[in-house]
């Protein structure tokens, strides 16, 4: 037997000694100390499901319970279409609707993109006063309006190396006190009429319509929103009693950079929807400059 294999056993045998002679000292204890470890677990127990679930408290997960709101995503300020944005406030006027959704890329953080920019000429703080311009013209209409986080306020966080999230990046533009609601999740549930919506901007995106809404339909059986994919189109899943949509949005297509790029992607098209009693009302983009080929 080698040297370095003789010391190999005789560190096992000593680490077997020791733990030998702790285990008979715990024996001791634990027969001079009856019931001490019942008692502990017992107490553990009854904290467990108390102390406060740190992932929530970050997240902030977010339920609205409302009869009837608007909901528009995609506005990627300050490439966003104006002229459609008012549209979207004569509805809210006209319906009486005082609350709105936006499930997310409300801003567009291009300065954060780690992709290659090709120069638009704006900086993150004229984006600022866009978004600012944006909310004070929304919050002229509605009562409450409730975000959530898409891929591209997600630039804005991961620039930040994810030390700050939304209210943060919200509080840039200015105290909106309660009635701007913000969620770190990319999904906000809408309790409408005796209907369940889930209003999200998921990570998937395919070229076929509603694809990706049948099959978060699928997994979370409930009505689905979809944003991100700047798609249009409306169906329900193979039950036929789960409503699906895909969400258009408040975008200008002519602005933004990368849909200006020569691709295979589908066109995309804006749009947006009120959901009254359980029940979408879809409001298209009917600009006809405005449906053009392009990614998301």
């Amino acid at each position: 037997m080698s040297k370095k294999t003789q010391s190999r056993a005789y560190k096992k045998a000593r680490d077997a000694r020791r733990l030998s002679v702790q285990s008979a000292k715990g024996n001791v204890w634990s027969k001079a100390h009856p019931g001490y470890d019942a008692e502990r677990m017992r107490k553990k127990r009854a904290l467990f499901g108390q102390e406060p679930d740190l992932l929530d408290d970050v997240f902030e997960p977010m339920t609205i319970e409302a009869d009837a709101v608007l909901v528009a995503g995609d506005w990627h300020i300050p490439f966003y279409d104006k002229d459609f944005a008012a549209f979207l406030l004569d509805t809210a006027e006209e319906t009486g609707i005082k609350d709105l959704v936006v499930p997310g890329d409300f801003w567009d953080c291009d300065n954060y993109s780690r992709f290659t920019h090709l120069s638009w000429g704006e900086t993150f703080r004229q984006e600022i006063d866009e978004v600012k311009i944006a909310l004070n013209a929304l919050l002229g209409t509605f009562d409450d309006i409730y975000f959530c986080r898409g891929n591209h306020e997600k630039r804005w966080i991961d620039g930040n190396f994810g030390m700050m999230g939304m209210k943060e990046l919200f509080a840039i533009t200015g105290p909106w006190a309660d009635c701007v609601h913000t969620t770190l999740d990319d999904r906000i549930t809408l309790l409408s009429g005796d209907r369940e919506w889930l209003l999200c901007h998921p990570r998937s995106f395919r070229q076929t319509n509603l694809s990706v809404a049948k099959d978060l339909c699928a997994k979370y059986r409930m009505d689905i929103f979809c944003a991100h994919g700047h798609q249009w189109a409306q169906g329900t899943d193979r039950s036929g009693h789960f409503q699906l949509v895909d969400g258009g949005g408040m975008f200008d297509p002519h602005k933004l950079e990368y849909l200006r790029n020569t691709s295979t992607y589908p066109a995309v098209q804006g749009g947006f929807y009120a959901i009254i009693d359980g029940k979408y009302v879809p409001y298209k983009n009917e600009s006809p400059a405005h449906e053009i080929g392009g990614n998301r």
